[in-house]
């Protein structure tokens, strides 16, 4: 059975977790060891959301976003062979979730969630979502 992680990257991210196409848990990603969990766990794939800077945000909060997105990237590519980078827009889109600001989108994000599982709440839902896009659009579960 594929072991599977999904990384929702940034200062408030967070990570699921899918035995097969199983769901088994989400968490946070709040210091190194949870990284370290994350390659420890020694998943057969990664899909990491491959996320990007956006026009008028800060220098700081670029940098800051940069550097967490780069963390989650590194443990990726630690952690197995088989890492694959999904635009935010790729699997919004596979849940109907592209429309609104930003606030209003992890909202919708967190409902489609609650969906599914009851263990997701609004730091986690995306990270869920992005796994289960991996296991429901890419098939990443089957051997």
């Amino acid at each position: 059975m594929k072991k599977i992680v999904a990384i929702d990257p940034g200062k408030n991210g967070a990570y699921s977790i899918f035995e097969g196409d199983q769901f088994v848990n989400v968490y946070y990603l709040d210091d190194f060891e949870d990284y370290r969990r994350i390659i420890d766990y020694k998943p057969d794939a990664i899909i990491i959301e491959y996320v990007h800077a956006f026009p008028n945000q800060g220098t700081v909060s670029m940098f800051t976003f940069g550097y967490y997105t780069g963390i989650a990237i590194m443990t990726a590519m630690l952690a197995t062979e088989n890492v694959y980078k999904v635009d935010p827009t790729k699997w919004r889109r596979y849940f109907r979730l592209l429309t609104g600001k930003y606030a209003e989108r992890k909202s919708k994000a967190y409902l489609e969630a609650k969906k599914y599982t009851s263990k997701v709440n609004l730091r986690t839902a995306d990270a869920f979502l992005i796994g289960l896009y991996g296991i429901k659009a890419l098939e990443l579960y089957k051997e």
